[in-house]
């Protein structure tokens, strides 16, 4: 009997995935969807032979108590009534009944997720934990093109999230690394005690693969486009910034890039009436007031208006400066915290070198930016201005200005890791760039990778008769190294 008793609690423990969409009367994209924005996946039991039987087909595991809990899911029955949608306006469009299409498409069904994001993020500190794949998706998806795979919404929401987080990171100051890769660029940021990494694209021309499906992507979109909005708008309200920020039509079609987002500060006027006391004196406190007043009179007039002089300039509040313009203080909220690297520094950015990332780091180090006008609209400074220091470019320079210092992109993103302003020799335009190194690897780590890097490059540069040499060395060398080992083990053999 208890061998038995195991049995049925083990196979009440765990659902096969095609009972649970029929239990759950969906299709099995819409199973996947739901899966995914509940945080549900797939186990592994421990016992798959007998649950199968001897059953060698595969088969999908899940707990049957998280099966119950999608049971009980609001957006459940959005999803089934989606899945009658469809079929009502699939019939509408074969019996070409135009106007009945064109009233459902107006009245597709939609769900929220916001119940989903406070399910699965109890605090805000959870949230920022969780942050290193939603932004890395969102920066992706902010860089594709539009195709029948990508949505044009999708885009512009991945884009608009994006920029408003990189708004929070040039305030804040927030940014620690960064590394220049062959698959993106990796930042690392540092929010409320918790470490944030990432990685960004390049932005270049991206063809779209077939072999990837964008509706499981897409699917973990959309949760991550809902807590990066929570994290912007949980952020932006701790800085006393108004959220979501305006954007500037005109600098957005023009490249404007960052400018384009309008920053704006909270009104928090707190208006105090003022009370009357409605406590009637008594006779005690007339009384005394009389006695005063009898005291009072004897004293001189001279004594009285010094008193009051004192009373007055006690009594005198000075009156607060605050900056006269709104983009003053918004720099000035997290002032003492931000790091101040590029303080001193005024950077110019030419036209091939990547401005979408430099100009976010700069800035977040204290440094102001301007650009070429063909990089984009809006540059505080221009070509010939006197007070720029160092000019960024990725190509030999036709036309240098006296006064400022030509370097590589590298130098900047080198400084960031070193923590100070690194020496130029070596990162001027056609000079040979030192190996840009990660900044997340252990010293050891990467003096290891260095040596192995120079060897491999050190092979590949070889002539062919030069490989043989070097190849029939090495054979030697193993060679020594095996005849060594096998003498050990004599010696060992012989002693015991």
């Amino acid at each position: 009997m208890p061998n038995v008793q195991k049995k049925i609690k083990s196979e009440q423990k765990y659902v096969v995935r095609n009972q649970a969409i029929r239990k759950l009367q969906i299709s099995l994209a819409q199973f996947r969807r739901l899966c995914i924005l509940k945080g549900i996946y797939p186990v592994e039991p421990k016992n798959k032979r007998k649950l199968q039987e001897g059953n060698s087909q595969l088969k999908t595991w899940y707990y049957k108590k998280d099966i119950q809990r999608l049971m009980h899911e609001p957006i459940l029955q959005t999803l089934r009534d989606e899945k009658t949608h469809e079929k009502k306006l699939t019939k509408a469009l074969n019996r070409q009944e135009w106007t009945i299409a064109n009233l459902l498409k107006d009245e597709k069904p939609f769900y929220t997720l916001h119940h989903v994001i406070k399910e699965r993020y109890p605090t805000f500190i959870d949230a920022l934990r969780d942050l290193d794949d939603a932004l890395s998706m969102i920066c992706l998806f902010s860089t594709l093109p539009v195709d029948e795979k990508v949505d044009q919404t999708q885009v512009k929401e991945c884009q608009r999230l994006w920029l408003e987080f990189q708004h929070y990171l040039i305030l804040t100051g927030s940014i620690r690394k960064t590394f220049l890769s062959i698959k993106g660029i990796y930042y690392q940021a540092e929010i409320k005690g918790q470490t944030i990494t990432w990685i960004t694209p390049y932005q270049f021309s991206q063809t779209m693969p077939h072999d990837v499906d964008f509706r499981v992507m897409g699917t973990f979109l959309e949760i991550y486009q809902v807590l990066l909005s929570f994290v912007n708008y949980k952020l932006y309200q701790e800085l006393n910034l108004v959220y979501p920020p305006a954007i500037d039509a005109q600098k957005d079609e023009n490249a404007g890039g960052l400018n384009a987002l309008v920053l704006a500060e909270k009104d928090q006027k707190q208006v105090i009436p003022e009370t009357k006391s409605t406590v009637k004196p008594t006779k005690e406190f007339e009384s005394r007031v009389k006695s005063l007043e009898s005291k009072l009179s004897g004293l001189d007039q001279e004594d009285q208006d010094e008193e009051m002089e004192e009373e007055v300039e006690e009594d005198k509040i000075e009156p607060v400066v605050e900056p006269q313009n709104a983009q003053e203080r918004l720099f000035s909220i997290a002032q003492a915290h931000k790091p101040t690297l590029f303080s001193k520094c005024v950077f110019y950015l030419s036209r091939e070198v990547p401005r979408y990332s430099l100009e976010l780091v700069i800035k977040a180090f204290g440094g102001k930016v301007g650009w070429d006008q063909t990089a984009g609209h809006g540059s505080p400074f221009q070509f010939d201005d006197n007070r720029i220091t160092h000019h960024i470019v990725d190509r030999p320079a036709t036309q240098t200005l006296q006064g400022r210092e030509y370097l590589q992109p590298q130098w900047v993103y080198d400084s960031i890791n070193a923590g100070y302003l690194v020496k130029s020799d070596g990162y001027r335009p056609g000079e040979k760039l030192p190996p840009h190194l990660s900044p997340f690897e252990s010293a050891s780590d990467k003096e290891s990778d260095h040596e192995e890097e120079q060897k491999e490059l050190a092979k590949m540069m070889m002539k062919s008769r030069d490989k043989k040499l070097y190849q029939k060395l090495e054979a030697q060398k193993k060679q020594k190294q095996e005849k060594a080992k096998k003498l050990v083990q004599k010696r060992k053999s012989k002693s015991n």
